[in-house]
């Protein structure tokens, strides 16, 4: 009878975890890249309020990518949400002070 060590079991248990959750964080990637480039398709025609909530939802699901905290933060200040907007660009400085 084969012993199954505690320390085999941590290690399936972790590449289970990895497996469950490895398509759910591409998922959010993969909306996070829809949500921004509708957002951009928004702005381009200049309806900005549309822009700022697909920006948002990008941001929500990629707050790390730095061209879209850059333009959600963007749309912020143009919709008139100014606090909110200043801490985002104060976001962006940290993460990419040059």
């Amino acid at each position: 009878m084969a012993c199954t060590s505690d320390l085999g079991l941590a290690t399936v248990f972790k590449a289970t975890i990895f497996i469950v959750m490895l398509p759910i964080a591409l998922q959010a990637q993969n909306y996070a890249e829809k949500y921004f480039q509708q957002g951009k398709a928004y702005e381009r025609v200049g309806n900005i309020e549309s822009a700022h909530y697909y920006y948002m939802l990008a941001y929500r699901k990629n707050p790390n990518r730095m061209d879209i905290l850059e333009a959600y933060a963007r749309t912020l200040a143009l919709t008139g949400k100014l606090y909110e907007a200043a801490a985002r660009f104060r976001d962006l400085l940290q993460k990419k002070p040059n």
